[in-house]
């Protein structure tokens, strides 16, 4: 049972003292979908224009018309990391949860997740919210029951990542029902279509809770393509054009394409054509469930609808393409780990075409979305006691008005520690096996401060991010040779991080 605790300083400093006037809209509250991408970087969409070969988003792309584009948008280096920020709008040194969850740890329940907030914030009117997720957890691997003990009405999906995306256990659960598990598909014989297709069966599953809903509702849709195991997709999600390089080079729908081992010991894995293929047609088919999704919620809730995408890190090392280098991706706190897509379209969004360079985490996604719906300050939650009662989430509501004005965050933590639940590096684990590695940016520079497990103490490095974006050039070793401004900046950065998250 979880503590009542009144959160009114924690969301004033969050939210603000809103009222009906400062929604994006007439006064209906909006339906929230938010989307949360898995192991997708930046440079692997095209509106990004990092590189010059990309798998074909539509669907992504037709969002990215009709809403604003992010461009300075971090998450923790790892997928579970950031879904707890995103949840809590804590950083991950408070909640806990410092990489991907064990069998036995989890996020603490006394933590308020944004469902909670949009259930609980409305003193009992009926204009509260109704919360569903449909896909990946990953805040527990165990608990079927976690996602529902932490404010959501039902979840359908799979605990954590699936080893086969057409053979995967679904687990079905609400307050009021005991959770069930069963195994969709057959990793032999399929279907390996969208009957099975782990995206396809969590697109359904949040369509069909969203038609029933009658009044506001919050939808988190979190996909597990394109993350590993790389395999082959469903051919009706793929163009023709696809569809015809998937038959020439040999494969089927189903077919798993082993992740490329490691060209040396602790190096980057060797870049593979058909890894990169695979992970781009997986690319291309979340895009497509994505445009599903959206064609099928009706038209009179999806016009009242505000959307949200967000990767939750960047992309995996092994389809990671030059320039950014395989070290430099997934689950390193560099910019090619940290950086992600971040894209807002729907009701009441007119700056269409629009670009916002502020700077934003998601773990701002909590008091923004909260914002949004008017949770009214001052309530009572039912959510326990946020630990420390420290919310670092801030709102970018005002930047969906104008993209162009000043954003509320000065500098985004980014952060991997390991083992889970135990914060800095642990005297009972063997030190090569603990992990606590920080980044800090302000949007020009950044500042990394990682554990070195054999020398048993943190080493220190900088980076000049307009002039360096890909973090070739250490500036940290020279840094008193720095002009003075830039000299100041990245010590301000070392001892915002420090300060913040301890040494």
């Amino acid at each position: 049972m979880k503590r009542r605790h009144a959160l009114n300083s924690i969301l004033l400093a969050a939210i603000g003292a809103w009222s009906p006037s400062a929604q994006l809209n007439t006064g209906t509250k909006p339906n929230i979908l938010l989307i949360v991408l898995d192991d997708l970087g930046t440079e692997k969409l095209s509106f990004y224009g990092q590189s010059t070969s990309y798998p074909p988003t539509p669907r992504l792309a037709e969002l990215r018309e009709q809403g604003i584009l992010f461009t300075h948008a971090y998450a923790n280096p790892v997928c579970a990391a950031t879904r707890a920020m995103l949840q809590t709008g804590r950083y991950t040194f408070r909640n806990g949860m410092g990489t991907n969850p064990g069998d036995l740890l989890t996020v603490n329940s006394d933590e308020v997740t944004i469902a909670e907030v949009l259930k609980a914030g409305f003193s009992g009117s009926p204009l509260s919210y109704r919360c569903g997720l449909f896909g990946k957890w990953h805040l527990s691997t165990t608990d079927r029951e976690h996602a529902c003990a932490n404010g959501y009405d039902v979840f359908i999906g799979p605990m954590a990542n699936n080893a086969n995306h057409f053979y995967w256990r679904k687990v079905t659960d609400t307050p009021s029902t005991a959770a069930t598990g069963v195994f969709v598909g057959d990793e032999k014989h399929g279907p390996f279509d969208t009957t099975t297709y782990d995206a396809s069966v969590v697109r359904a599953a949040a369509v069909d809770w969203i038609t029933e809903q009658t009044g506001p509702f919050f939808a988190c849709v979190a996909f597990n393509p394109p993350h590993a195991p790389l395999q082959v997709p469903p051919l009706a999600l793929l163009s023709a054009s696809t569809q015809a390089q998937v038959a020439l080079e040999g494969y089927e729908p189903g077919a798993i394409i082993p992740p490329s081992a490691p060209a040396e010991p602790g190096g980057p894995p060797p870049f593979l054509p058909d890894d990169v293929d695979a992970y781009n047609w997986m690319i291309e088919a979340v895009d497509a469930e994505i445009g599903r999704l959206l064609d099928e919620i009706p038209e009179e809730k999806r016009k009242f609808t505000m959307v949200f995408i967000v990767g939750d890190n960047g992309t995996h090392a092994s389809v990671a393409l030059p320039p950014l280098a395989g070290n430099h991706a997934k689950s390193t706190v560099y910019e090619g780990g940290t950086r992600v897509p971040l894209l807002v379209s729907g009701m009441g969004i007119r700056a269409v075409s629009a670009t916002c360079d502020g700077l934003v985490s998601a773990v701002d996604l909590w008091a923004t979305i909260a914002a949004l719906a008017n949770a009214q300050v001052g309530t009572v939650f039912p959510g326990g006691d946020c630990g420390d009662g420290v919310l670092d989430s801030l709102s970018f509501r005002h930047l969906l008005s104008d993209p162009a004005a000043a954003s509320q965050r000065e500098s985004a933590l980014v952060q991997l520690f390991a083992p889970v639940g135990c914060y800095e590096p642990n005297p009972f684990v063997p030190a090569a096996k603990s992990t606590h590695n920080r980044g800090m940016t302000d949007g020009r520079f950044r500042y990394i401060r990682a554990w070195n497990a054999i020398a048993s103490a943190y080493e220190e490095e900088a980076y000049d991010l307009a002039l360096d974006p890909y973090e070739t050039l250490d500036l940290f070793p020279n840094i008193d040779s720095l002009p003075p401004a830039d000299h100041a900046a990245i010590l301000s950065l070392q001892e915002s991080t420090i300060e913040l998250s301890g040494n």
